[in-house]
């Protein structure tokens, strides 16, 4: 059985600014993890560690600047690999931000 989660949340900035919120690893360690090493492009890796010793490794699929990031990633003790897609929207004075698993 698949389950599909989708989540959208408004954000004040623009498009750009969360494109590379998903996009540079000082970034990523700002709001989501620890430590991060990436490289975003498709096919580029993507390995986030938090502090306890929890990780995700996986890679870039899809990339459309200030659209949308797609990418897979496994983390530790997870059953399967996860492919999250975050597309961005800009409306108003901000960017509606849709996250799907």
């Amino acid at each position: 059985m698949t389950i599909t989660l989708k989540v959208e949340q408004f954000v004040q900035a623009n498009p750009a600014q969360i494109f590379y919120a998903f996009t540079h690893a000082i970034s990523l360690t700002e709001w989501l993890c620890d430590y991060a090493t990436i490289a975003p492009r498709p096919g580029g890796r993507m390995y986030l560690w938090w502090h306890g010793d929890f990780y995700s490794a996986g890679e870039y699929i899809y990339l459309d600047k200030d659209k949308a990031v797609i990418f897979q990633w496994h983390g530790r003790g997870d059953p399967a690999p996860s492919e999250v897609e975050v597309m961005l929207r800009e409306q108003d004075s901000g960017t509606l931000v849709s996250l799907i698993q």
